[in-house]
């Protein structure tokens, strides 16, 4: 099942004075997050304002069912791209669907890879 409209839940912290990157990771350490895997996205984020260092730091938790250290990477090089004013650079979305069955004809042997794509086909993004 693909989950057409999945926001990201970020909630904003008011953190006591002192090193506030420690403060928010102890904080999501403290939380104990627990992620429903029936609810997209399976993501969370934890923001706070950084009063010393006039910034604002944001802690993504991701589930790893739903993320691995690739996508993590991705996802901090294109907010990057969007903190540095770099949008135009950002790469095209690709609908789900076509990743997916992208993903299937890269890894499955050939003969498996049509009984993989052919279900796929007949849905829309």
């Amino acid at each position: 099942m693909v989950w057409r409209a999945a926001g990201l839940q970020v909630q904003t912290l008011d953190l006591p004075e002192g090193d506030s990157a420690t403060r928010l990771a102890e904080h999501a350490q403290q939380w104990h997050f627990r992620m429903d895997v029936r609810q997209a996205p399976l993501m969370h984020g934890l923001a706070a304002f950084d009063g010393r260092n006039q910034r604002w730091l944001l802690l993504l938790l991701q589930h790893h069912l739903a993320m691995d250290h690739v996508a993590v990477d991705l996802i901090l090089e294109e907010i990057g791209m969007v903190q540095s004013g770099r949008t135009q650079e950002l790469p095209v979305s690709v609908p789900f669907l076509s990743r997916s069955s992208l993903t299937h004809a890269t890894f499955l042997p050939s003969g498996e890879t049509a009984a993989c794509v052919k279900p796929l086909a007949a849905l829309s993004e």
